[in-house]
């Protein structure tokens, strides 16, 4: 829609209006794609002794949103409903997809990180659903 102020200032204006709508977007993308876990989910943090100080020990109570998969088909991890991604190894991702399903509430407990791109993942020490509970045998 030209605004009447010339071609070459009309072009102008409107690849600013552009720019700042591309800007607006991110923003919104990074509030609500990637929100911040909420405190009242993480009921335990402590340091790891010698290790980086992105490497805590958490606890974290959410539903399970969806598994993840590796490539050959095995379960290596799970998606919450908070946005933590949940890490596995294989076995024993496959013994909890068996007892445990998709949306089920789960107590996650291990060992956080936090990716360069602000992902939060956590490297699974035990689960908890249901009364059953599933260690990582060491």
């Amino acid at each position: 829609m030209p605004l009447g102020l010339g071609p070459f200032l009309d072009q102008i204006v409107t690849l600013l209006l552009l720019i700042a709508a591309v800007l607006g977007g991110l923003h919104l993308y990074k509030k609500y794609v990637d929100p911040p876990a909420p405190a009242a989910a993480q009921s335990y943090s402590a340091p790891v002794a010698g290790s980086a100080a992105t490497h805590v020990l958490v606890t974290r109570t959410s539903r399970i949103k969806r598994w993840n998969f590796g490539s050959g088909g095995e379960v290596n991890g799970f998606l919450l409903a908070d946005g933590t991604l949940a890490t596995v190894p294989a076995d024993f991702g496959a013994r909890l997809r068996s007892a445990v399903d998709i949306g089920s509430e789960v107590t996650v407990a291990g060992y956080r990180s936090v990716s360069a791109n602000h992902l939060e993942t956590i490297s699974v020490q035990s689960v908890t659903s249901r009364g059953q509970s599933f260690r990582l045998d060491h």
